[in-house]
């Protein structure tokens, strides 16, 4: 008789639908519908593997996340692999939620409300990325609301209070490596001791209540006033670690699903105890916990969407920054919305590129009581304004924008391209070099640093250079 086989049967659960569901609506959203905007994220990003670099993410409160998330960043210069990893953090940081708070059966679907949060934070930031002077953006959040559940997973499973105590006082004296999220974990350890006092009626923890609210208050300003080097100041101390938003209403797009993760976290430490499985296998909630997770989705995508305008200018801008004047004019013949400014700009310099003459442009929309991470004026100047004064031969207007952004909003990839461009063509080599050589250190932007540096060391060959050829000389005059 031949041996019996065991077959290994595969049972699709609604945890794996549900999962499922969130992966390919992750990459469709992401990697498929917004891949270009990751790509630009990468290129106004930079990432430099020192010391220098290291430590002055080191001087603030949550500096490791950021540099963590610097380094991943990078990635998105082939969007699908960095969406993957993303994914990849926002599954475990759905089975961490799902452990931390018991989240079966009907409740599972809470689980991804979180991640779907962290994909808000991403898809809607758009202009907001020029001006947001927070390096590792993109990964910093996953990683410190994470670590904020998994600091919750390792107080809940200690039974000796005493202990518990000391627990909640070295998740909060992590604030100088996580900054707020540190803190956010102590208040869950508070929501869940709290709440497990009033259900079993032992006072044995009312010790780490008191003494992890006292380490809340006094850490950061421990912190700020005798860590040696630290770069902050007493404003908003307690949230330092968190991305850098204007504490004011133009920013509140931004700020609404950080504050929704914190507020769900939270209040799911406060409930955990008083989940049954009841609760867990009821219809009603099962029904209730997947509305909860739709309409997150629904918010997320909606947060996601672009304005043609937007859309048809990263793109033109990319084109620009590879010499295909023919696709900048494609691009902006397809626009049905009325172009802006800066598409008509950038139009305009490709019409001149092509041997032909600009078309009439209008002026910036100027609107000083509007968001200024999104007028107009703010845009052309930190993005548009650098490669058309570039490639109308204003080599010195080009530079001074790519600097002037640089020193305030942090350097980025697209600015030391151009800052090394324009001090070719002004004959400074030695300052091209030093711009270059940050970009030689890079992991995917060596290629076009090894490339510019080519003429560094041979000024000659920009003589036989199409680009360089191309540039009006115009540098006395401007």
């Amino acid at each position: 008789m031949s041996p019996v086989k065991n077959k290994v049967k595969f049972t699709l659960t609604p945890n794996i639908i549900t999962l499922s569901a969130f992966i390919v609506f992750s990459y469709m959203l992401l990697a498929v519908k917004n891949g270009y905007m990751l790509r630009w994220y990468d290129e106004m990003s930079l990432f430099l593997p020192d010391r220098i670099f290291f430590d002055s993410f080191m001087n603030y409160p949550g500096g490791i996340l950021r540099y963590i998330g610097a380094f991943l960043t990078q990635l998105m210069y082939y969007p699908w692999l960095g969406v993957t990893i993303l994914v990849a953090l926002w599954i475990f940081m759905s089975w961490v939620i799902k452990l931390a708070f018991s989240l079966d059966g009907s409740a599972y679907p809470l689980t991804i409300v979180a991640p779907l949060l962290m994909i808000a934070t991403i898809v809607q930031l758009d202009e907001a990325w020029l001006s947001l002077n927070t390096p590792g953006y993109l990964f910093s959040n996953t990683f410190g609301f994470t670590l904020s559940t998994a600091a919750l997973l390792a107080y809940r499973s200690i039974g000796n209070p005493l202990l518990r105590a000391v627990t909640g006082v070295i998740i909060v004296a992590t604030y100088p490596l996580f900054g707020f999220f540190a803190l956010l974990a102590g208040v869950m350890c508070i929501a869940c001791e709290a709440v497990t006092i009033t259900l079993s009626r032992r006072y044995g923890g009312i010790a780490a209540v008191v003494v992890t609210i006292v380490a809340i208050i006094a850490v950061p300003q421990l912190y700020f006033r005798y860590m040696p080097g630290t770069t902050v100041d007493n404003n908003c101390l307690y949230v330092k670690g968190l991305p850098e938003l204007m504490m004011k209403g133009w920013d509140m797009y931004l700020w609404i699903p950080l504050i929704a993760t914190s507020l769900l976290l939270v209040i799911l430490a406060a409930t955990q105890k008083l989940i049954g499985e009841k609760f867990k296998s009821s219809k009603g909630v099962n029904y209730l916990t997947i509305a909860c997770a739709v309409l997150t989705a629904v918010y997320v995508y909606s947060a996601g969407q672009k304005s043609e305008q937007l859309r048809a200018t990263v793109l033109m801008l990319y084109h620009i920054d590879h010499n295909r004047w023919d696709n900048v004019v494609n691009v902006m013949s397809r626009v049905k919305e009325q172009p802006d400014y800066n598409m008509t700009l950038l139009n305009n310099t490709a019409l001149i590129k092509l041997g032909g003459g600009a078309n009439s442009a209008i002026k910036p929309r100027n609107t000083p009581d509007g968001n200024p991470r999104k007028n107009e004026s703010f845009t052309m100047t930190a993005f548009v304004q650098v490669p058309v004064n570039y490639h109308l031969g204003k080599t010195n207007q080009s530079y001074r924008w790519a600097m002037e952004h640089s020193v305030k909003y942090g350097k980025r990839v697209y600015f030391l391209k151009y800052l090394v461009k324009c001090a070719l063509l002004n004959d400074e080599f030695k300052l091209a070099k030093r711009y270059n050589d940050l970009l030689m250190s890079t992991m995917f932007h060596r290629n076009w640093a090894e490339h510019y540096n080519r003429y560094i060391e041979n000024p000659e060959l920009m003589k036989q250079s199409q680009e360089f050829m191309s540039i009006p000389k115009l540098i006395l005059a401007d």
